[in-house]
C-alpha cells in the first residue's frame, strides 16, 4: 500500500506518530465527516442572513431534538448528542458511565444517544441507559 486513510484528520496525524506500522508510509489522510452537499448550500444561506436568524434557528433546531426524543423544553440546556455506532472505537460505554453523573452535575445538561449497537460495548451502554431512564430520575435529561 501507499497509504492509510483515517476517520478524521486529527486521528490520522495521532496513528503517524503514535504507530511504527505506519512510520514508512507517505501519508495517512484525514476524512472528515463532513455535512452532505444538500445541506450544505441551507446551511451557508442561513449564516448570510446574520446573527439574529442563526441563533433563531439554532434555538429551533433544539426545541425540535428537545421534543423529538422527550428531553425537558428548556432553551438554555445544554444539549450533547451522540450519533453513531453504539462500539467501543467510540467510547460509547465511557459516554454511560459518566452519563448519570454528567447530568446529576450539571442540571442543564442533556443527553440524545442515537444510533444502533455495534457490540457488546454498545450492548452494555444501552443496557446502563435503560436502567437509567427507567429510574425515572434523570426525567427530562436522557
Amino acid at each position: 500500500g501507499i497509504g492509510v486513510c483515517a476517520v478524521s484528520r486529527n486521528y490520522a496525524l495521532e496513528a503517524s506518530l503514535k504507530h511504527a506500522v505506519f512510520w514508512g508510509l507517505p501519508e495517512i489522510r484525514g476524512i472528515e465527516n463532513c455535512m452532505p452537499e444538500v445541506e450544505r448550500a441551507p446551511a451557508a444561506a442561513l449564516l448570510g442572513q446574520g446573527e439574529a436568524a442563526y441563533l433563531e434557528a439554532r434555538a429551533a433546531a433544539k426545541a425540535f431534538v428537545q421534543e423529538r426524543f422527550g428531553l425537558a423544553r428548556d432553551p438554555n440546556a445544554r444539549l450533547f448528542v451522540f450519533l453513531g455506532r453504539w462500539v467501543k472505537q467510540k467510547g460509547v460505554d465511557y459516554i454511560a458511565d459518566v452519563a448519570e453523573w454528567m447530568l446529576r452535575t450539571y442540571p442543564t445538561a442533556q443527553l440524545v444517544m442515537i444510533g444502533p449497537v455495534g457490540d457488546c460495548y454498545g450492548s452494555y451502554a444501552r443496557a446502563k441507559f435503560e436502567r437509567l431512564k427507567g429510574s425515572g430520575s434523570l426525567s427530562g435529561s436522557l
